[in-house]
């Protein structure tokens, strides 16, 4: 990879993009976006909270804290990107449907 490439992710913030929120209000998000994870119980649950359309990357309402498909997350290995981690989640929709 020519190390002049970067690529940035990010969310127009459209009201259809389903954006979801962590469910459990004492984890500390700011350990998650620094990506210390390993002390906490996962998977870590996510619930939706906006929108209804089901993308590639959603929002949590925190800045370098996305949720990837497993879509995604094959791309950026497959490609050898770096620079990121993921930990485990349940994603469960209004009705608390998995």
């Amino acid at each position: 990879m020519n190390m002049k490439e970067f690529f940035d992710f990010s969310n127009k913030l459209l009201p259809s993009t389903i954006q979801a929120h962590i469910v459990d209000l004492n984890i500390n998000r700011l350990h998650l976006i620094k990506g210390v994870y390993q002390k906490m119980e996962s998977p870590i649950f996510f619930k939706q909270q906006y929108g209804y359309k089901l993308c590639d990357i959603l929002d949590t309402g925190y800045p370098g804290l996305i949720i990837i498909s497993e879509r995604m997350k094959r791309i950026l290995e497959e490609n050898h990107l770096t620079e990121w981690k993921v930990f485990p989640i349940k994603l469960y929709d209004k009705k608390d449907n998995e």
